[in-house]
C-alpha cells in the first residue's frame, strides 16, 4: 500500500494507491467492518451512560476490560463487604480525620529528625504538599471471573498524609524481604520453570507429588493488626545490623508502621 500526499490551496487531497492481493483486500474490508461495529458499540454504551445515571462503568480486576453495572449493585456489595469483614470502623463524630493524620505524620517526622534518623531534606520529601492533600477514598473493582462478581476493595490513598512515609518504609524494607524470600518467591514464568527444574533435579518429584493452589478471601482484612506488627518486629530484629536498618532503629521502623496503620482512613459515601 502506498500513500501519496499532495495538499495545496487548489488541490487539497490525499491520494491512496492500494496494491493489495484479493486476500489482503478482504482482510482490510473485514477490519474496517469490525472497526465500524466496535465504534457503534462504544457509541451505544456512551449514550446509555448519558441517559442512565444509575449505570456506572468500572475497570475490572486483573485485566484490561470494563464492566458495566448498576450503581446500586456496587453500593450494596461494598456495604456487604464492609459489614461482613468487620474490619472497618466508622468515624461517628462527623469530623474529617485529615488534619489529625497530617499532624501525626509531621510529629513523627520531627521526632525522626531529632533522633538523626532523617535529615530535614528527607523529611520534607516525605511530607505531602498541602495543595494536593486529601483523604483516601474507597472503591471496588468487579471480579467477573468469580461467581456473583464480587468486588476487590481498593483504597486509593495517593494523596493521603502518610502515603509518602509508607512508600519510604516499603523502599527501606522491600529489598531485604525480597532477598530473604527469594528462595520461595516466583518472579515470573521463567523463574517458575527454573525452580521446578531444580526441584526435579534434586529428586523431589515423585509419582505422588501434588500441586496445590490456594485462594485467601479478604487477605488484607484477615491479617490482624497486632500480629502483623509483631511479625514485622521479628523480621526487623532478625535482619538488622546492630539494631538498625539503614539509619532507622527497629523502634523507628515500628513507630512509622504504627503511624501508617493508625492513619489508614478513607472516605466513602460521605462517611469517614
Amino acid at each position: 500500500m502506498s500513500i501519496y500526499t499532495t495538499i495545496t490551496a487548489s488541490t487539497p487531497f490525499i491520494e491512496v494507491n492500494l496494491k493489495l492481493t484479493p486476500a489482503q483486500m478482504s482482510m482490510l474490508i473485514n477490519g474496517f467492518k469490525r472497526a465500524q461495529h466496535e465504534y457503534k458499540i462504544v457509541r451505544s454504551i456512551q449514550r446509555l451512560i448519558c441517559r442512565r445515571s444509575d449505570i456506572v462503568v468500572r475497570r475490572t480486576d486483573k485485566n484490561k476490560v470494563f464492566y458495566i453495572g448498576k450503581a446500586a449493585d456496587f453500593d450494596r456489595k461494598a456495604e456487604d463487604y464492609i459489614l461482613r469483614t468487620e474490619a472497618y470502623e466508622e468515624i461517628t463524630n462527623g469530623r474529617c480525620p485529615l488534619a489529625d493524620n497530617l499532624s501525626a505524620v509531621q510529629s513523627l517526622l520531627n521526632f525522626l529528625i531529632m533522633k538523626k534518623a532523617l535529615i530535614k531534606k528527607q523529611a520534607d520529601r516525605l511530607s505531602q504538599k498541602s495543595d494536593s492533600l486529601e483523604l483516601g477514598h474507597y472503591h471496588g473493582l468487579p471480579k467477573p471471573h468469580k461467581p456473583g462478581t464480587p468486588l476487590r476493595p481498593i483504597v486509593a490513598s495517593i494523596h493521603a498524609p502518610a502515603t509518602l512515609a509508607s512508600k519510604f518504609l516499603n523502599d527501606l524494607l522491600a529489598p531485604i524481604y525480597l532477598t530473604v524470600a527469594h528462595k520461595y518467591t516466583f518472579i515470573n514464568d521463567i523463574d517458575v520453570i527454573r525452580k521446578l527444574e531444580k526441584h526435579a533435579a534434586d529428586g523431589y518429584f515423585t509419582s505422588t507429588t501434588k500441586f496445590i493452589t490456594t485462594d485467601v478471601e479478604n487477605l488484607y482484612t484477615m491479617i490482624p493488626r497486632i500480629g502483623a506488627l509483631e511479625a514485622l518486629g521479628r523480621f526487623c530484629s532478625k535482619n538488622s545490623k546492630k539494631g538498625k536498618i539503614g539509619t532507622f532503629t527497629i523502634d523507628h521502623i515500628m513507630k512509622m508502621a504504627r503511624l501508617i496503620l493508625d492513619t489508614n482512613c478513607f472516605a466513602y459515601n460521605n462517611k469517614y
